[in-house]
């Protein structure tokens, strides 16, 4: 688990792509021992790169706010995909 750089009350100004190019530093430095990737903290607005970062590095990467997405259409029993943001929400699997 690492922090972004600088105080938690300033993360949610961080723009998607410099959250992006932080993510990429650390996978790199890392890459040896990462399976898959959790953004924590809705405050993260970084959704929407949540897809470009599974394809640069291949592997899964989980940001709380498509979690929920997923969470509440299962328990709704809904399943509307949505391409863009990541397999979690592309692929909507149940189990």
């Amino acid at each position: 688990m690492l922090k972004l750089p600088g105080k938690w009350e300033d993360v949610g100004r961080l723009s998607a792509h410099t959250v992006y190019s932080l993510i990429k530093q650390v996978f790199f430095a890392n890459s040896r021992n990462v399976q898959g990737i959790y953004l924590q903290g809705s405050k993260l607005r970084v959704l929407d790169v949540v897809d470009m970062l599974e394809r640069d590095l291949g592997v899964p990467v989980v940001h709380p706010v498509g979690a929920r997405a997923w969470e509440i259409q299962r328990r709704l029993t809904v399943r509307q995909p949505r391409t863009g943001y990541g397999r979690l929400l592309a692929e909507m699997p149940l189990d």
